[in-house]
């Protein structure tokens, strides 16, 4: 009978600021280093509580701070700089990009930044109400009393069935400001595409929520360009506020770029193995393998080294060529299903 790893449930509702507050603190949580030696003289008890946080770390998602997190932490840096002292908003930054390149893993990342600087200098901040970091998703199909209900659901706003738009985007605004939020990111935003004739309007919501809060406004998504989000007058004013940060892509001319990303991505990764020899060529195979992704990439990574955990052999954590192309058919059988659903839900839109 097969043993199946339950899933480990924290009861956290990720909507709410406070449960999402709590799982962005994890998620930037790393493990002490451990060396072989020491885990091998660990308790049985022991070994089974490093392996469950290792897999936890890796489930979770470990922190790499690649060419795409410092393209968008300089545009953000600018522009919270220019407005440190003003008051108001209307600005913000559009991180548009192809799918599995990172851009919700750089936003959460930035998100833990800002987060943990607020604690350093006021660790009763969140005991006193304030929410340095917003996060939402941008529903497909959605409304302006849509994002304004869920961006409240996320602030702990006691609102009813009967309050209109006007009414939550002014509570809206009032708790960003009064929770002294520094960053509101609102991701999926390609959604628009598929939002019918109420895209427009969600754009327009967008930018006068940006106009009333004194934060700037993180957008992602993927082809940004392509929606509703910059046409129109509203799209304009977005345009023309919001300042773009590129994601990086990794051509087979800056194979040394990538190749320090897969260096930090494996050093990152709670092994006990030697995963320091052959990485040149290893992370040569990975980008075929992984087709220059950053998300296929991490998945690859990712899945290989839960199975060297449950391998039970720690001198052999080490990933292979084998093992990350097996892991690698597993993500190409994930994404053409994936591709399927895509254009199925392209043709019906």
């Amino acid at each position: 009978m097969t043993d199946f790893p339950l899933r480990v449930r924290n009861g956290r509702d990720l909507k709410h600021f406070r449960g999402f507050t709590e799982e962005l603190l994890e998620f930037g949580t790393q493990l002490p280093p451990v060396h072989l030696a020491e885990y091998k003289e660990m308790p049985a008890e022991d070994k089974s509580a490093f392996n469950e946080a290792r897999r936890r770390v890796i489930t979770r998602g470990v922190i790499v701070r690649n060419g795409s997190y410092q393209n968008v932490s300089t545009v953000l840096f600018g522009v919270m700089r220019e407005h440190q002292y003003g008051s108001g908003g209307g600005h913000g930054v559009l991180v548009s990009g192809e799918p599995f390149m990172g851009k919700t893993t750089v936003a959460r990342i930035l998100m833990l930044e800002l987060l943990r600087q607020r604690l350093h200098a006021n660790p009763d901040c969140l005991r006193a109400g304030e929410v340095p970091v917003a996060y939402v998703n941008l529903p497909s199909t959605g409304t302006p009393l849509g994002l304004y209900r869920m961006l409240a659901q996320f602030y702990g706003l006691p609102i009813g069935k009967r309050e209109t738009e006007a009414t939550l985007e002014g509570m809206v605004q009032n708790a960003v400001n009064k929770c002294r939020t520094e960053i509101l990111v609102i991701d999926d935003v390609h959604n628009l595409k598929y939002g019918g004739p109420h895209s427009p309007k969600v754009s327009a919501a967008i930018r006068r929520l940006g106009d009333d809060i004194n934060c700037p406004i993180l957008l992602l998504g993927i082809a940004l360009e392509k929606t509703n989000l910059l046409i129109g007058q509203e799209g304009a004013q977005i345009a023309a506020r919001y300042r773009q940060a590129e994601m990086a892509t990794y051509q087979k001319a800056h194979m040394r770029t990538w190749r320090n990303l897969v260096k930090g991505l494996v050093d990152s990764m709670p092994l006990l193995g030697d995963n320091r020899h052959g990485m040149v060529a290893l992370a040569d195979e990975l980008y075929v393998l992984a087709k220059g992704r950053i998300g296929n990439l991490n998945s690859i990574v990712s899945r290989a080294a839960l199975d060297l955990i449950e391998a039970a052999n720690p001198e052999q954590e080490v990933l292979t060529s084998h093992l990350a192309a097996a892991k690698a058919a597993e993500v190409v059988k994930a994404d053409n299903f994936k591709a399927r659903v895509n254009r199925r839900r392209r043709y019906a839109a």
